[in-house]
Order: structure tokens, then sequence, then C-alpha cells
């Protein structure tokens, strides 16, 4: 009974079987890295995603601070939790566009945002990419340049360039 209802999904996979689901994965991080320790992570974060009113998934953040949010269409939120209430709200939208080229300052924003380094919230969607070269954005590159072993010189030649496309 079981390989017959297995073997029917099968064939109909193409009619029937298709999800449109995506996981990002998103790290809350102290910044900058604790003094001492290679440990960034923040542990213990309660926290749920929803698409709407319905509730996907929830849990615990462990030592590293990572949240798999799966995305069912083109979004999802995330919210913090404290007591089970939210405390915190995240649009998470699944982008189709190719970024910019890592040439650019918006194409290491964008690598650098997506990534989890704070850039801040300047630019037209508010997310820190605005293609200006500020405190911010000079931070982040530091950081990232430490995190990756790189030469911390804060200019984003070919190794560091070539880091970040690794990591997206």
């Amino acid at each position: 009974m079981i390989l017959s209802s297995i073997s029917r999904l099968i064939a109909d996979a193409l009619a029937h079987n298709t999800l449109n689901s995506n996981t990002v994965r998103i790290y809350f991080q102290k910044s900058p890295a604790k003094p001492n320790s290679d440990q960034r992570g923040i542990e213990k974060l309660d926290w749920q995603v929803t698409d709407g009113a319905n509730v996907i998934a929830k849990g615990t953040t462990a030592a590293d601070g990572l949240i798999e949010v799966e995305v069912r269409g083109d979004s999802a939120t995330l919210q913090l939790l404290s007591q089970g209430a939210p405390v915190a709200t995240y649009d998470v939208r699944i982008r189709t566009d190719a970024l910019e080229a890592n040439t650019t300052i918006e194409g290491v924003q964008r690598r650098l945002r997506a990534l989890g380094y704070q850039i801040g919230n300047a630019g037209d969607d508010k997310n820190g990419v605005d293609g200006k070269l500020g405190s911010r954005t000079d931070r982040a590159i530091h950081d990232f340049q430490a995190d990756h072993k790189l030469v911390i010189d804060g200019n984003v030649g070919s190794k560091t360039q070539g880091a970040l496309d690794g990591e997206i």
C-alpha cells in the first residue's frame, strides 16, 4: 500500500508535488567579535517564522546564533520572542535578481548585509545599501576580513572579493 502511494506520487510529481520553498540562514551575532573569542553567536534566542497567520517553524538559537528560516513563496516573517511574545520582527524576502558586481560599493554592501554584517539602515530600502563607503560599511569590511583571516586593510581587493563571493 505505501509503495503504491509513493510510486503514484513519483509518477505525478510534476503535476502535484512542486514546492516553492527556500531556506535562508540567518545568524544573530554580537558585533564586533567578543574579545579573546571566536564565538559571536547569540545563544538562547526564542524565535518563530510565520507566513501570515500560520507559524511555519519555531525554536531557540544554539551557540552560533543560527536560525534557518523556511520561506514559502517570496517572503516570510521572522519574530524574536520573549516569554512567547514577539519583541522584534523581520521581513525575510527571497531576492531573485542578480547582485550588483563585487567591484561596486553597492555589491560589497549587499554581500556584507546578506552575510549578517551591520551596515546600518541608509539607502532607499533602509537596508544599509546606499553605494557610499561610510563608517559602518568600512567597519563591516574590516570585520569580514578579520573573520576570514584576510589582510585587515579595509580595501576590497581580489582576495576579499573572492571571499565575499565564496560566502554567497
